[in-house]
C-alpha cells in the first residue's frame, strides 16, 4: 500500500514547515545520544516480524533517534509495508532529515497534529506495526500521548439529527469589532445566544436571529467566572460556545444535531483554524494546528469552568469526540490590527498573573486549503471517539 501523491505532498510540507522554524528563546541543542546497535537491532527484528505476520501495510517508528534503527526498518520491513518516522522533536527531527532526507519523516510538537495527518488519511492502528525507539531520550512525552490517543480512537458515523435543544454561547466585550456579522452567523433554529457582556452592554444589540439572553458583569479578569454566568443563561441541553473573532461554517452548525445525537458523548472537541495575514492561509505547528478546542458539551448542574485565564470545563460525563472535518474558523489576527491584539493580550497576561502570551511578527503557516484536506478526507459525517482524556 503507498500513500497518495497529495497526502506525501502535504506530510512533506508540512514537516518542512515545521523545521524551518525555531519557536522560543534561542538555545544550543539538545546532544544527540547514539543508539546502541543491539537494542536498535532486536527493536526491528522484532517490528519486521509482526509486520509480516499481520500483513500490516504501514510501519509507525516512534522517535527519530540517530536513524540507526529507521535505516534498519527500512532494510528490514517487508516491501509492502511502508515506513513512516513520527517525531515530536524538532531539534531531533531536523538531524534525522539532514542525515537521512529518503526517510518518510511526520514532524510537530503537538500530539493532535499528528493524530490528525494520520486519520485523515485514512490510517488505523490495525493497519499499523508500531515500534517505540529504545534509545534514551528518543521516546518523548509528547509521543506517549499521541500513542494513547491513536489506538485508543475510533472512527464512527454521525446518528440521525436529534430533537435536543441547543444554545449557543459568548462573552464579548461591548466594543468588539464585527459583532453584527457575528451575530447574524448564528442559525435560526437555535434554542437562544446567551450573552454575558463585560462591565456594560453596547447602546445598540446587533439584531440576532435567534432569542437573545443578555447579562451584564465586569470580567475582572476571571474568563472562568465570566463563562458560569454565560452557562447560567442557557437553557438548552447543549451548549455550543464561541469567541466574538470566531464562526461556524453552514455545515458544521448543521451538524450540531447529529453530534448531540451520540448517546455516549459528553462533548465534542472541534481543531480551531487561525488564520495568518489573510483566510487563505492558517498557523501550523507548535502547537497553532489543530489547536483543539472543547466547544460542544452536554449542559449538566456539575458542569462548570475553573482557570482564570484558559479556563478549562470541568464536571462532564461521557466520552470526547474529536471533529476533524468540522473546524472553527479563527479570525482574530486578520480582524484586529496589532494594537488591539495586543491589548487583548495584556488582558490575557493580567488574568494569568504574569507575561505569558506574546504576539510573534510572524507565524509558520500554509494554506488553507492543505490543512482543510485531512478534514475534508475525514468527513463531515463522522467522528473520533476518544480515550479519556488526561
Amino acid at each position: 500500500m503507498t500513500f497518495s501523491p497529495k497526502t506525501l505532498a502535504f506530510w512533506n510540507a508540512y514537516t518542512a514547515q515545521v523545521l524551518a522554524w525555531r519557536m522560543g528563546p534561542a538555545r544550543s541543542e539538545a546532544p544527540l545520544v547514539a543508539e546502541a546497535t543491539l537494542p536498535a537491532r532486536r527493536a526491528a527484528d522484532r517490528t519486521a516480524r509482526v509486520s509480516a505476520a499481520g500483513r500490516r501495510p504501514y510501519t509507525l517508528l516512534l522517535g527519530a533517534g540517530d536513524g540507526t534503527l529507521a535505516e534498519m526498518l527500512k532494510a528490514d520491513l517487508p516491501p509492502e509495508s511502508r515506513l513512516l518516522v513520527l517525531e515530536t522533536n524538532p531539534c531531533a527531527a531536523r538531524r534525522l532529515h539532514d542525515g537521512h532526507p529518503d526517510l518518510l519523516l511526520l514532524a510537530d510538537t503537538s500530539p493532535w497534529a499528528l493524530l490528525f495527518l494520520l486519520a485523515g488519511a485514512g490510517i488505523t492502528p490495525d493497519q499499523c506495526a508500531v515500534c517505540r525507539n529504545p534509545a534514551p531520550g528518543a521516546y518523548a512525552p509528547a509521543l506517549d500521548t499521541w500513542r494513547r490517543l491513536f489506538l485508543g480512537a475510533h472512527r464512527r458515523c454521525l446518528p440521525a439529527p436529534c430533537s435536543a435543544a441547543i444554545s449557543a454561547a459568548c462573552i464579548l466585550h461591548p466594543d468588539e469589532p464585527g459583532l453584527e456579522a457575528f451575530f447574524a452567523h448564528f442559525p435560526p433554529w437555535l434554542r437562544e445566544l446567551a450573552v454575558v457582556w463585560d462591565t456594560r452592554a453596547p447602546a445598540a444589540v446587533p439584531p440576532c436571529p435567534v432569542p437573545l439572553r443578555q447579562g451584564v458583569r465586569p470580567l475582572h479578569g476571571d474568563f472562568s467566572a465570566q463563562r458560569n454566568a454565560m452557562l447560567e443563561l442557557c437553557t438548552g441541553e447543549w451548549c455550543l460556545y464561541l469567541d466574538a473573532d470566531e464562526r461556524l461554517s453552514p455545515a458544521t452548525w448543521a451538524a450540531l444535531p447529529r453530534l448531540a445525537a451520540l448517546s455516549d458523548v459528553g462533548s465534542v472537541l472541534f481543531p480551531r483554524l487561525t488564520f495568518e495575514a489573510d483566510d487563505r492561509r492558517a498557523r501550523m505547528g507548535y502547537g497553532l494546528w489543530p489547536d483543539v478546542q472543547q466547544r460542544f458539551f452536554r449542559r449538566a448542574a456539575q458542569v462548570r469552568f475553573t482557570g482564570a485565564v484558559h479556563e478549562k470545563l470541568t464536571g462532564l460525563e461521557g466520552r470526547a469526540a474529536l471533529a476533524p472535518g468540522l473546524p472553527v474558523l479563527h479570525y482574530s489576527h486578520i480582524a484586529k490590527d496589532r494594537s488591539a491584539l495586543e491589548e487583548r493580550l495584556a488582558v490575557y497576561n493580567a488574568a494569568a498573573g504574569g507575561p505569558v502570551h506574546r504576539l510573534n511578527a510572524a507565524y509558520p503557516c500554509l494554506e488553507r486549503a492543505a490543512l482543510e484536506y485531512f478534514g475534508v478526507l475525514f468527513g463531515e459525517t463522522a467522528v473520533l471517539s476518544l480515550p479519556p482524556l488526561a
